[in-house]
């Protein structure tokens, strides 16, 4: 939101943090991806980059408030048994 200059007010972004934090017991694990900007994104998608690596960094700095634990999803060669491997605490 801070990129694309929109925001939020402090009540609505508590309750959805609520939410949030009220279903993470009903998950055994929690994965979010790594951005790697080596890798295009596909066509169609959005393709500013800044906007790209401020939403993943707001992303990774709520995961880890949530759930610091989370696994991280990094990018691996396509069809590899290294891809599978690709997962970082």
């Amino acid at each position: 939101m801070q990129v694309s200059a929109r925001t939020i007010d402090s009540r609505r972004s508590g309750e959805l943090m609520t939410m949030v934090k009220a279903h993470i017991p009903d998950y055994d694990i929690l994965i979010r991806t790594a951005v790697d900007t080596d890798i295009a994104v596909g066509e169609g998608r959005d393709s500013d980059a800044a906007f790209r690596v401020e939403a993943a960094s707001s992303i990774e700095r709520l995961v880890n408030q949530i759930e610091p634990k989370a696994l991280i999803l990094r990018a691996g060669p396509a069809n590899s048994d290294s891809s599978l491997s690709g997962f970082s605490a």
